[in-house]
């Protein structure tokens, strides 16, 4: 039993079943070789980069880990915490150096990519998500007055009680609908920046230069 913020949501059959933790699981160890693998191969090699391999395994240890909490959500989101830090790194080691090879575009993006505007980057990006939680905020409220009350704010002190199945009725707050509908959705764009990125050509070049 673990928790979702107050609530305990009710899964469905085929996730608790024992054919989907062991299959996950079997994944898991298979990337995890995989890895071993890799990284055995590198250090041989004399090409391990020892920062990402720690990154890497750090990463998979902290996650692993993280199902362990009794409460989800909390342990979750300190998880994607840590790594929205990280990321933030990653975009701004992005942009200076396309800042440095003249290819940044925008006036906002150039003017905190400067050398001596990390202060600036990290600020727009704090501002960002201060805009982003209003905009949740707002979202909750909404889903609040346009469901008339069934979905609270911030959830109901009681489970609701389906009358037609006698079934605890998980119904979760209108702000964490609003969070994942929103968030989950930038989140979506996230992935499609970084497909993009990941396999623009002269930076496959590149890696494969940095490679030899």
């Amino acid at each position: 039993m673990f928790r979702i913020g107050r609530v305990a949501p009710i899964l469905p059959d085929f996730v608790v079943a024992d054919a989907f933790w062991i299959t996950f699981s079997a994944l898991y160890l298979v990337g995890l070789v995989l890895f071993a693998i890799k990284t055995h191969r590198e250090h041989r090699d004399g090409t391990l980069n020892r920062a990402r391999f720690r990154l890497v395994a750090s990463t998979a240890i902290v996650g692993l880990m993280v199902p362990l909490f009794p409460n989800l959500d909390t342990a979750f989101q300190g998880f994607n915490a840590w790594h929205s830090f990280q990321y933030l790194g990653i975009v701004w080691l992005w942009n200076r150096r396309a800042y440095d090879a003249g290819q940044l575009r925008g006036v906002v993006p150039r003017a905190i990519s400067r050398p001596e505007r990390a202060g600036s980057f990290y600020l727009t990006a704090l501002a960002s998500t201060v805009g982003l939680l209003l905009v949740i905020l707002c979202a909750g409220w909404l889903i609040e007055l346009l469901s008339a009350g069934r979905f609270r704010m911030f959830g109901l002190d009681t489970i609701p009680i389906d009358p037609a199945t006698g079934r605890p009725e998980y119904r979760p707050g209108g702000v964490l609908l609003a969070y994942y509908m929103v968030a989950f959705s930038l989140l979506l764009v996230h992935y499609l920046h970084d497909g993009h990125y990941f396999f623009r050509p002269r930076d496959l070049r590149g890696a494969e230069r940095l490679a030899r």
